[in-house]
């Protein structure tokens, strides 16, 4: 599968509102490993995403506007997930849906 059906069927499940199950697509298509079951795998990366929304939720400051603690910690997180890409780069390559 190339780049651009992959932007394409993120952007179709984006627009359905299964934005982390277009993630988990790229994701099972890069790192499915024989003998893994996908269950597995898919379970796995579900409860990722699970717990980064519920932790970044349950952390930010009371009202409706971002404080400064608030971006701070999106930021650590922003740091972390790119650090977790560059991990993910160094161990099975270049592809070419990351953006």
């Amino acid at each position: 599968m190339n780049a651009p059906d992959l932007d394409r069927i993120a952007r179709e499940l984006a627009d359905q509102g299964r934005l982390v199950e277009a993630g988990w697509i790229g994701f099972s298509i890069l790192a499915q490993q024989p003998g893994v079951p996908c269950e597995v795998m898919r379970d796995a990366y579900m409860a990722g995403a699970y717990h980064v929304f519920r932790s970044m939720i349950s952390t930010l400051d009371e009202g409706s506007e971002p404080t400064d603690a608030d971006m701070a910690r999106m930021s650590m997180i922003s740091a972390e997930i790119d650090a977790f890409e560059r991990q993910l780069r160094a161990r099975y390559g270049d592809k070419p849906w990351w953006k």
